[in-house]
């Protein structure tokens, strides 16, 4: 299964350039309007001096942006990215319970899975954020992940459905996992209620590399469930 990067890392260089090229397009077609004599060569030299330094501006805040923001800070903006990507199945990440209070310590910070009513309050876990800070990353099977957000119904899961459920996510979360992060990560022991629990060796991944594979574990995961999906 090829799966969509959560956002093109590209982006933005390719948006520099189209920038810049049309900036200079619009410089040369301004010049040529107003004539080639040396006093419009020497004003379009300054206008794309201008321009190159607004382009090398910009350039530089991304780096300082992507160099700041932590493996937890990406990890947690890319499930934001897949969240508005799948936004039919999944909302969040935020906190479990409403009203948070961080100074009281009420509640965890989920990316959860959900049905198509965007005024509907069921919701089950999917993704428990905090551990993503640790380089973990927990996916969690409940049966109010097929009785709310597969449209089974509450009281027709059973405890078969759960298991073919759970099945078919850690295969294709192990797909992914096998195809691109070989030696990147080991299996932890499963706790309760979770499909797969894997460790990233966060010393050995880019703060992007990491982000991604976040990413791609849970959009398999996300996907899987779709098909199941009534």
């Amino acid at each position: 299964m090829k799966l969509i990067s959560y956002y093109n890392e590209d982006l933005e260089k390719i948006l520099t350039a189209v920038f810049g090229i049309v900036g200079i397009a619009a410089i040369f077609i301004n010049l040529d309007i107003k004539g080639y004599g040396n006093e419009n060569w020497l004003d379009a030299i300054k206008d794309i001096a201008g321009l190159i330094v607004v382009l090398a501006v910009f350039i530089a805040a991304i780096r300082i942006r992507q160099k700041s923001e932590t493996h937890y800070e990406m990890a947690r903006n890319a499930l934001q990215h897949l969240q508005a990507k799948h936004p039919q199945i999944l909302m969040g990440p935020r906190y479990n319970r409403e009203g948070y209070d961080p100074e009281k310590g009420k509640g965890l910070e989920y990316l959860f899975v959900t049905n198509e009513n965007r005024k509907s309050t069921l919701r089950a876990k999917l993704i428990p954020i905090q551990p993503l800070e640790e380089g973990c990353l927990y996916i969690y099977i409940q049966t109010a992940t097929l009785a709310d957000a597969l449209n089974y119904g509450r009281g027709n899961v059973t405890d078969e459905d759960v298991s073919k459920v759970k099945d078919a996510v850690k295969e294709a979360v192990n797909t992914i996992l096998n195809a691109g992060y070989k030696g990147k990560f080991e299996t932890l022991p499963a706790v309760k209620d979770s499909v797969i629990a894997i460790d990233f060796n966060e010393s050995d991944m880019r703060k992007k590399q990491f982000a991604k594979a976040v990413a791609d574990c849970t959009e398999a995961a996300t996907l899987k469930l779709l098909e199941f999906r009534k």
